[in-house]
């Protein structure tokens, strides 16, 4: 279950569990309307700049309107694209948050120009003109882009000054409640896109858990429960608790970069690696030993 659908927060037990485990062993208005997003079938991702509504996506099946959180819906072994009206924002492997950084291939944070003229597009056509408190894009934006197209993969100083995206924006903006305006600037779109990141990954439920794998010759075993925080600062701390299993006992800290990549390292050798993919996982090695580790882990040949 990604984080996102999690109502309230909850601060999992698990943490303390582990550090417990560990010392012993070691000693807006007018919003676009929703889409049907493919029904109850697939999984759930969310698009960050902050959160952005209104977004129009396709993934196999599964299209609409994001929501208000940024929720899109995709079918597996799907891309997925995104768009305002006929202007086409990019497509990638869909995750359980994605950003600019994702649709720009070896982007690793807003600094990408091409990244960079995504962040400044999409918080200028926001309908109050406000993208802090949530980006709207609204049908009326979405019907003035019908027949429009930007070139968003150009330097920064090249986009600001294409005589058909100072076009586009006005009139893509002169459709918002908030009127007709310039782009948002540079360093401020960069900075915005950061924290919008930031507060997806962390915002009210900066948690995460699920279950342990452990690798063994015939396949793996159960292991026990992770849990993991997120600061909004992308640092984290990932605990594993073997609960007397073959599974691991040890925290581990470390950070989160912009695409939701981790990299933690723990006592005794203890690393972990983890990613999105629908949902967060990885990999851990301690010791001897290593395995897998999801929200919604399956051992392979458990028993």
């Amino acid at each position: 279950m990604s984080r996102f659908a999690r109502s309230i927060r909850v601060l999992h037990p698990l943490l303390t569990i582990a550090f417990a485990g560990a010392l012993i062993n070691c000693g807006g208005a007018d919003p676009a309307p929703q889409g049907p997003g493919g029904g109850s079938t697939g999984s759930d991702g969310h698009f960050v700049d902050s959160a952005v509504q209104g977004l129009e996506y396709a993934a196999g099946a599964a299209t609409g309107n994001t929501d208000a959180t940024g929720k899109f819906r995709f079918e597996k072994n799907t891309d997925v694209s995104f768009a305002v009206g006929d202007i086409d924002l990019g497509t990638a492997a869909p995750a359980g948050v994605m950003s600019p950084i994702n649709l720009v291939l070896g982007a690793i944070d807003p600094t990408n120009p091409t990244v960079t003229n995504l962040a400044r597009f999409l918080q200028t056509i926001d309908d109050d003109a406000n993208p802090g408190n949530g980006i709207v894009i609204t049908s009326a934006v979405l019907a003035a882009a019908v027949g429009q197209s930007v070139n968003f993969q150009q330097d920064v100083a090249s986009f600001e000054s294409d005589a058909n995206v100072l076009s586009v924006v006005s009139a893509l903006t002169t459709a918002t409640a908030a009127g007709n305006r310039s782009l948002v600037g540079e360093s401020e779109a960069q900075a915005q896109l950061t924290s919008g990141i930031r507060q997806a990954f962390e915002g009210d439920n900066g948690d995460y858990n699920g279950n342990v794998c452990v690798d063994q010759q015939s396949g793996q075993i159960n292991g026990g429960t992770w849990a993991m925080e997120v600061a909004e600062d992308g640092s984290v701390s990932i605990g594993f608790n073997g609960g007397g299993s073959a599974g691991p006992t040890f925290i581990a800290t470390g950070t989160m970069d912009l695409l939701g990549t981790v990299t933690a390292t723990g006592p005794g050798g203890a690393s972990v690696y983890g990613s999105f993919g629908p949902d967060f996982g990885g990999r851990w090695y301690y010791g001897e030993s290593s395995g897998s580790f999801s929200e919604d882990s399956t051992c392979e040949n458990d028993h």
